[in-house]
């Protein structure tokens, strides 16, 4: 073969090779509607929980025949606790980690709470689902009773929605400002940032198009906002799985609640809360009163269980 009929063939395996990926490039996902990332949205993406690594610590804890409808999960960093809100009837439970439960919280003129977040000392934000409303209210030590009245709320959704309302709530606390998950028809991620001052007008957008971006979500029934990454875990009871996204969307990692992940023997059903603890262990509630209980496993670790 000559030289110049070498280089014709060349160039046009190289004109392939570039073709080839530019169908690649075309056909993959746009980022989000927030654009293109630059350096600073890149290094902080770096940091993962690398919810592939968790496994279930045990069977699932019954929380008691006391505990029913278990639709949310909030962790208290002050009392090294968690709190269990149901929505029929409207209740705040205090459990210990093991899942012991210490009080009951009736939730006075509450209607279908879904979700709660412990916002920091006696503040917790709750949400309702069929009112699509997010309460703030205080949770004193030894309180029994939180009566409607006293919580200060705002209205998420001018829409009604009926029981496809809002299902779970987060709160980043580096940014004071509240995400939210609608749970379907359509799903949607909202982003509420509260007035300066009372009185003031609530800021309410969307972070990214979960609708359209949907990770392979079938729902949303819960979410939880990590500090330490800066990224949201966003829960599925239809898909039975947790995903771990970035602040555009995009996956970092993912947990699948199926049997045979996660030391897993059985599907978990209807999930609807999750939370981690200052540890990094992750806790998820399902109705009608189960706690299953999740934490990382080290290389070594998976490497020792395989030999």
């Amino acid at each position: 073969m000559n030289r110049r009929l070498r280089s014709a063939l060349a160039g046009l395996v190289l004109l392939a090779l570039l073709t080839l990926v530019g169908c690649f490039e075309q056909e993959a996902p746009p980022l989000t509607a927030a654009g293109d990332l630059g350096e600073a949205d890149v290094l902080g993406r770096a940091g993962s929980l690398g919810l592939q690594r968790y496994v279930l610590q045990g069977p699932p804890v019954v929380l008691g025949p006391a505990v029913r409808n278990a639709s949310g999960l909030a962790y208290n960093a002050v009392s090294g606790t968690l709190f269990v809100v149901m929505n029929q009837p409207a209740r705040l439970l205090e459990v210990a980690l093991d899942g012991t439960l210490l009080r009951q919280i009736e939730l006075d003129g509450f209607e279908d709470t879904e979700g709660v977040v412990w916002l920091g000392g006696e503040r917790f934000a709750l949400i309702e689902e069929r009112r699509r409303l997010l309460n703030l209210l205080v949770v004193p030590p030894g309180a029994s009773r939180i009566a409607y009245v006293d919580a200060r709320r705002y209205l998420v959704d001018a829409t009604e929605a009926g029981n496809k309302g809002l299902e779970g709530v987060g709160w980043d606390a580096a940014r004071a400002h509240f995400h939210l998950a609608k749970e379907k028809r359509p799903r949607q991620l909202y982003r509420l940032q509260l007035p300066a001052q009372e009185g003031g007008s609530v800021r309410i957008d969307s972070p990214w198009d979960v609708q359209r971006y949907g990770l392979g979500l079938k729902d949303l029934s819960d979410l939880y906002h990590c500090d330490r990454t800066g990224n949201l875990l966003l829960l599925s009871d239809e898909s039975h799985a947790v995903v771990e996204v970035d602040e555009h969307g995009r996956e970092r990692s993912r947990l699948w609640l199926k049997k045979g992940h996660a030391g897993l023997d059985h599907s978990i059903k209807q999930a609807e809360g999750l939370v981690l603890d200052g540890r990094g262990t992750l806790y998820i509630c399902s109705e009608p009163n189960l706690l299953y209980i999740f934490a990382p496993v080290t290389a070594d670790k998976r490497l020792k269980n395989s030999l």
